[in-house]
């Protein structure tokens, strides 16, 4: 994946780039963002995250299982993106007139299906390890995936990133671990009991599903390179939908909501986060660093906060208000500078860079 993805190279003798039949068509040398672009897809993203962070309110009202729940979310979907897909282009502009050669359809058929395999997995990992470990420990470890996408993204696109973005992301951690545990974190600390084997299984559980999440991100991003929001969309959502009645069934979960009112409940969920968090999801991915946009994760756990409190009468204490506070400045932090976050060929990486005469990375 990472060698099919390798950056352009420049001619040695000539300062020119490779022709383009050489090198890989998605990949530009020195590639930067652009300033307008970023700001407009962080903004996407953080509308995204908004519209994910009402799914555990959803799942609390349903009246169905967890899995249960999230199989409907992409099964109910699937008939508004299959229009999306039918209506929209397949292809970017720059690949409608050219020919994919068939590796290129060969990583795109692969991408598609691990997306929709990673999105049921690691809904399916989150369910199993929050049972089997405390909540709020849980929901850190899966959180994770704000910090794995960073490093991902260094290792796959060569992203670099500055010292905002640094304290972007430090701030953030620090904000959402407050959010998540509050005052209260003893019951953080019962999780890392090493004489309970079931809460270490859970917690290593919620962690891969941070992992696996980050890694969808990821996957997302070199996906729009070649396609468009419909198809990005359509077709891993189909798969996950079959993955999570498959982990349904292994949890004994009832797929048969109780009233009418559960059945709605069912359809919110999937057009508020699937169809249209979803869309804004994937359309805002192409365009902004997958550092940053990862980020903006936090904002979906905020937002889950603030509605148990309004709508559930939960409490919330001052360090969560705290946490609030910090998760905003450390968004805020990490965008400031995101249009420089750009390919670089100097840049740290977890292979050694050697080159051959058609201008590809070994």
């Amino acid at each position: 994946f990472c060698r099919h993805i390798s950056v352009q190279r420049l001619d040695a003798d000539t300062g020119s780039a490779m022709s383009s039949d050489v090198v890989p068509k998605a990949d530009v040398a020195g590639e930067v963002y652009d300033r307008k672009r970023v700001l407009y897809s962080f903004l996407g993203a953080i509308a995204a995250a908004v519209l994910t962070g009402t799914g555990p309110i959803w799942i609390r009202v349903s009246s169905i299982g967890e899995i249960s729940t999230a199989m409907y979310r992409f099964l109910i979907a699937i008939p508004f993106l299959a229009i999306l897909h039918i209506c929209d282009e397949p292809f970017e502009d720059k690949y409608r007139d050219t020919r994919i050669t068939p590796q290129e359809w060969r990583m795109i058929i692969i991408t598609l299906v691990c997306i929709g395999f990673g999105q049921g997995i690691a809904i399916i990992l989150s369910y199993f390890g929050t049972n089997m470990t405390s909540v709020a420990l849980a929901s850190i470890l899966v959180q994770t995936s704000i910090f794995w996408a960073p490093l991902f993204a260094i290792w796959v696109f060569r992203e670099r990133f500055g010292l905002f973005w640094v304290v972007g992301l430090v701030l953030t951690l620090a904000g959402l671990l407050l959010v998540l545990v509050g005052d209260d974190f003893s019951t953080l600390l019962s999780g890392f009991s090493t004489d309970d084997i079931t809460g270490l299984i859970g917690d290593g559980l919620s962690l891969a599903s941070g992992i696996v999440f980050a890694m969808n991100l990821i996957a997302f991003k070199y996906l729009r390179r070649y396609l468009r929001v419909g198809p990005a969309l359509f077709w891993p959502t189909a798969i996950s939908a079959l993955m999570c009645f498959c982990g349904a069934l292994a949890a004994g979960e009832t797929f048969i909501a109780n009233s009418w009112q559960g059945w709605l409940v069912l359809f919110a969920n999937s057009v508020l986060v699937q169809v249209i968090g979803g869309i804004l999801y994937v359309l805002s991915v192409k365009h902004c660093p997958a550092g940053l946009f990862a980020l903006t994760a936090v904002v979906s756990t905020i937002v889950s906060v603030f509605l148990a409190w309004i709508l559930f009468k939960e409490t919330m204490s001052l360090p969560q208000l705290v946490g609030v506070a910090v998760c905003l400045v450390g968004l805020f932090f990490a965008q400031v500078r995101a249009a420089d976050i750009g390919v670089k060929t100097n840049c740290f990486c977890f292979w050694k860079k050697q080159t051959n005469p058609y201008g590809r990375m070994d």
